[in-house]
C-alpha cells in the first residue's frame, strides 16, 4: 500500500492485493462470508485444490501468457488493485487487465482499448454500501445483482489474531447484539467466533469493504497500543 499525504491529509492511496480473488471469481469454491473456525468452511480467498493443481502444471510447463515479447504474470482469477483519490472516489481493476494494458506494445490495438474505443485500462468505480431508512443495507452494491439484506445478515471483516484485535471479546458481544445469540459459535478449537465473518490479515480487508463484500469492520486492540495511520488504511 502507498499513499500521498499533503499537510497531514491523505490525498491519494493505492492498495495492491496480488492474491485476492477478482470480483467475479471470489465465490469459486468458497462461501462469501465463511470462517473456517466458526462454520467449518474454507476461509475466504483460500486456494481451491483445482487452482493449486493448475498453478503447479503451469510451473512445470514453464509457460506463461505473453503479450508481444513480454510474459504476463497475472492470469485472471486473482490479483486486484484499488485506487482512492480524495474527492474523486475509489476504483478497482484486476491486475491481469492492468498488466495487459501496460505490457501491450501497441497502445492502439483492440486489446488496449475499452468498449468506447478509449485507450484506458478498465477501472471499476466502487461505492460505499448505503444505509437505508428502512433499516436494510445493500450488499455487493458493486456487483451485477444487488441484494437487500438486514444488518443482522451483514458481514464482519476482521483480523485473524482475535487476541490482538479483540482482546476483551467486545466485538463478539457486538456481533451477538447484531446477529443474535446464534451469530457467535464455538469452533472445534474451542474458541468462539462470529459465524458471518471474513478473517484475514493485512489491509486487504479495506478492499473488501470498498467493494461491498463486508459491511462491519471493528478494531479494538489492547489498551496502550498505538495505531499508525500507515497500518490502518
Amino acid at each position: 500500500a502507498l499513499a500521498l499525504i499533503e499537510d497531514g491529509v491523505p490525498m491519494l492511496s493505492v492498495l495492491g492485493c496480488p492474491n485476492l480473488p477478482t470480483k467475479h471469481n471470489h465465490n469459486s469454491g468458497h462461501d462469501n462470508a465463511s470462517n473456517s473456525n466458526a462454520n467449518g468452511k474454507a476461509p475466504y480467498g483460500a486456494w481451491t485444490e483445482e487452482e493449486a493443481q493448475e498453478s503447479e502444471k503451469a510451473k512445470m510447463k514453464s509457460t506463461s501468457t505473453t503479450i508481444g515479447s513480454k510474459k504476463q504474470i497475472f492470469l485472471g482469477n486473482r490479483g486486484c488493485l484499488f485506487l482512492a483519490v480524495r474527492g474523486c472516489g475509489c476504483y478497482e481493476i484486476p491486475l491481469h487487465l492492468l498488466e495487459r494494458y501496460i505490457l501491450d506494445e501497441d497502445s492502439t490495438s483492440d486489446s488496449a482499448s475499452d468498449c468506447h474505443g478509449n485507450n484506458n485500462p478498465p477501472w471499476t468505480r466502487l461505492y460505499v454500501t448505503p444505509n437505508n431508512s428502512d433499516e436494510t443495507i445493500t450488499t455487493n452494491i458493486n456487483s451485477d445483482t444487488n441484494t437487500k439484506e438486514s444488518p443482522s445478515q451483514a458481514t464482519f471483516c476482521l483480523g485473524v489474531e482475535r487476541s490482538f484485535s479483540d482482546p476483551k471479546g467486545t466485538i463478539l458481544q457486538i456481533a451477538k447484539r447484531i446477529h443474535g445469540p446464534d451469530g457467535v459459535v464455538t469452533g472445534e478449537d474451542g474458541i468462539p467466533d462470529i459465524v458471518n465473518s471474513l478473517r484475514m490479515d493485512g489491509q486487504v480487508k479495506y478492499g473488501l469493504l470498498a467493494r461491498g463484500e463486508a459491511q462491519y469492520f471493528l478494531r479494538l486492540p489492547k489498551e496502550g497500543y498505538v495505531d499508525w495511520i500507515w497500518d490502518v488504511a
